[in-house]
Parts: C-alpha cells; structure tokens; sequence
C-alpha cells in the first residue's frame, strides 16, 4: 500500500524574518552611487533590490539606501551618496532581507538573525498551507483557430487564513509589530548605562560597564516608563559592547540604562507602521517528511474573539512573498501553559468607564491594508517584491446583556470612550486589551419574548489601542527559543 499523509502527524511553526546581512564599509571606496572595495569577495547582486539600512557610523539611523546590484568588489545604489555626510567607512549597513529573492533565503544569508522558524502554532482548524495561485492571460492568434497559442504568467499570489487558540502572544504580536519590554530587575545583576546612541535595526550597544553581565543574561535598555524601552539576550560581550541576539526595533540615546532582568516580563504591543516578515512552516512528521516554508509572509488583518465557555482564539489572514518545498522539518516546543480563555476575563469589559459583568461574546480585529508590489526588477518568477502597508482598521464587536440605559447614552452621545478588558490566567500571567477613541456605531436591541434583552454592539477604535501582556517571555517573538 502506498503512503498516505494523514491526520494528527504534523506539526506547524513560525520564525520572524528580521534584517540578517550586517556589512561595516570599513577600508571602501565611497563614490556618487558606489561602495567598493578590493577583494571583497560579495556573492554577485547577492543584495540586488535590498534596502540597505545605516545602522551605525556616519549616517546611523538616518541613511536608507536602496540597492541596484551588486559585483565581488562593488555595490551600486540609487541614492546620491555623499562622503563625510551621510555615510562614510566607519558606517554600518545591515541589510533587509525581505527583498532578496528566495533562492538566497537558505544558500546565502548567513546573518545571525535568520532564526529556526520553531515558535508553536496552536491551529484548531484544518489550515490551508500557502501555495501559488498563478494568474495567465490566454491568448489567441489568429494562426491557431480556436485553440489558445499562449498562455502567459502574469504574476503568483500567495495568501491563506490561520485559525490559532491563543497560548502565548508570539504569533498574534506579528499583527502589531511595536514592543515596549520590561521585566524583574536581578538583585545583584548587572547594572549600567549606554555611552553611544543605538539605532534602529542594530544588534549591539558600547556601555559604561560590562561589570555582572555574561552572556546568556536578558538585559532591557531604556526605561519601560518612557516607552523606550526593549528586552535583548546578550549573545556575547566584546571589550565594552553586549553583541545581542536579535536587532532593536527602536532607536536609544547614550546614556540609556542597561539592566539586566529576569521573569516576568512585561510586553506592551502597539500597531506599528510596518509589520513584522514572517516565515511559516508546515512539515508531515512522517518518513519521508513533508515540509513547506512560506517567506516573507505578513498579517494582513487579524481577529480575536472568544464567547461564554470558550478559548481565546486568533484567526490571521497572511499573505505572502513564496513558499519552498522539502526544507528541514522544524523543532517544535509545545507551550505548558493552558489557553486563554474567556472565563479569565476578570472584572468584565469596561466601556467608558462603566463595567459591564455580562458580556457573551466579543471580537476585535485590526485590518492592516497589506498591499503586494511587483516591480519590473523582480526575477523570481512573477512573485510579490515586497508588502507595503496602507489603511488600519480597528472594529470591535459585542453581545452584551445590560443592567441598565448607559450603553444607549454612548450611542446617543456620539462621543468617544475607552474599552477595556484583563484575562487573568494566574499570577504574573495576565493580558490587558485596552482601546483608545472609540465610537459606538451601532446597538442594535429589541423586545423579547422569551430570554433577556441582548444588544449587539458595533464599536471603531481609532489610535492609541495598545495590549500588555506579562508572562515568562523575553521579548516577542523569539525571545527564549
């Protein structure tokens, strides 16, 4: 008999795809649209498309460079590039990987952040994994009758829908992509400040002292207070720089505190203007395996709703960049922890400041307006270039039994409030949803004859929503794999 892939044998994970090509122009020459340096030894238009970020030196967190081709010895730009003003040789790039063709993702990019995409995936439903779907253009010529002569690729799109329960929030923070990070200062720990501003993308900071920090330590610079700050784990310590194990997302002055910290921690995640790439994986754990990565997916929208006696769940559509086939199957750590789930909800859901205890089910969900771009310098097959982000949407709905009028005086008011709700898993275990201008649009009720009056609640938030999270997580998503 032959071999069948069923049911229960597989398993499903995911990885960020951050900036994975650190590249210092120490001993270049710098002319008008070139970088290059003898014997560099490139893999040729390895950065073709790129976008080259400075990340430290002359130009650090300011110059943004977007890269034509490349040779051995030379890289060529669009920029204008002006020696001594916004770049020089004691600059750093770090490139960004999510526009490098695909067939480079595993064969070429060598950068340390290009982690194993094993963080869990809880999918409760059957789940579409990615594949192409290729749009042709039939043509007819008038030397084929009425047969088609051509049929033309166009272009191929990649897009699904991920049912989760939600165990942790590493996945649902790809939606958002802004982290605030903090966590439980180590009595005796190491304790210091940064003597150099730290940009964007960058994955080391030059401190005062490297006094009680060794690698393998968890450190937050900046202050959680000031919405600056962020949680690293110190990858190695070279002379007074910590060389960390994944880029910052955020910019830090000198002078910043660097402290080292321990569980809990705490995560403040906001919708940033650019979500994070992410890398899929579905493997059959059979012999042979079966395995599938998608690259260079986002979250183009996603929804968290849950309902009397059920879990949270996290429903994401993604789309895509292109999915290769037989790679490694993943290493899977399975969360020990139980799902949310919406008895946890503690207090009830506070709606402009007045608690309603009696809420049946809710929702909310962020549409991002993810646009795929396809561009004439594309070479691999027809596929999305990049993602770029348009409109945010956020909708939020409710069945609420009320006590008394107050949720028509917020229909009537035509004001905006606040939405708030905590899910209380235990201690130091907790996840604060809280919405910022909010507008209720629509409350729909009626007379019934048998049961209790509900009220089906349409609400848009504007900006400012934001969720605190406190858990035993680093930082998201891959902190602590």
């Amino acid at each position: 008999m032959s071999h069948v892939y069923g049911s229960n044998k597989y398993v499903l994970s995911f990885g960020e795809q951050a900036p994975g090509e650190r590249l210092p122009l120490t001993g270049t020459t710098i002319s008008t649209h070139t970088i290059s340096k003898a014997g560099w030894g490139l893999t040729e238009n390895l950065y073709a498309g790129t976008v080259a970020y400075v990340v430290r030196g002359t130009g650090g967190g300011e110059t943004i460079l977007n890269v034509i081709s490349n040779t051995g010895t030379a890289i060529t730009v669009r920029e204008e590039l002006n020696e001594g003003a916004n770049i020089d040789q004691d600059s750093v790039l770090m490139f960004d990987m999510r526009f490098s063709s695909v067939e480079n993702y595993y064969t070429e990019w060598g950068g340390s952040y290009n982690y194993p995409r094993n963080a869990f995936l809880a999918v409760c439903e059957d789940f579409d994994f990615p594949t192409p779907t290729i749009d042709y253009e039939e043509i007819w010529t008038h030397d084929t009758g009425q047969d088609r002569k051509y049929f033309v690729h166009k272009k191929t799109t990649f897009d699904t829908s991920a049912p989760l329960i939600v165990f942790d929030f590493r996945f649902p923070f790809m939606l958002f992509g802004a982290e605030i990070g903090d966590g439980t200062t180590v009595t005796g720990g190491g304790s210091t400040t940064s003597s150099e501003t730290v940009y964007a993308r960058d994955d080391r900071v030059a401190v005062v002292s490297t006094t009680n920090f060794t690698a393998g330590d968890y450190v937050r610079i900046g202050s959680y207070a000031s919405g600056t700050s962020e949680v690293r784990k110190i990858r190695s310590i070279s002379s007074n720089t910590l060389i960390l194990d994944f880029p910052f997302r955020m910019n830090h002055a000198s002078g910043s505190s660097v402290v080292e910290v321990t569980s809990p921690y705490t995560h403040k995640i906001t919708p940033a203007n650019n979500a994070p790439y992410i890398q899929i994986a579905g493997a059959y754990t059979e012999t042979p395996d079966f395995v599938r990565d998608g690259l260079r997916f986002k979250i183009t929208a996603g929804e968290f709703s849950s309902e009397t006696g059920d879990m949270l769940k996290f429903s994401a559509d993604l789309v895509g960049g292109d999915v290769l086939i037989n790679g490694s199957q993943p290493s899977v750590t399975v969360p020990s922890a139980s799902p949310y789930q919406y008895r946890m909800v503690s207090g009830g859901i506070s709606l402009n400041g007045t608690t309603y205890a009696n809420v049946e089910s809710f929702r909310y969900r962020l549409e991002r307006g993810i646009q795929t771009i396809y561009t004439h310098q594309n070479v691999s097959a027809d596929k999305p270039f990049y993602l770029i982000e348009a409109k945010r949407r956020h909708e939020i709905g409710m069945v609420i039994v009320p006590t008394d009028d107050s949720i028509y005086d917020l229909l009537d008011g035509s004001t905006s409030f606040q939405i708030e709700l905590t899910f209380n898993r235990g201690t130091n275990d907790t996840l604060l949803m809280h919405f910022e201008n909010v507008y209720l649009s629509a409350a729909p009720h009626g007379f019934v004859i048998d049961g209790p009056v509900r009220v089906t609640g349409t609400f848009h938030a504007g900006s400012g929503t934001y969720f605190v999270i406190t858990d035993t997580i680093p930082y998201y998503p891959v902190g602590g794999l």
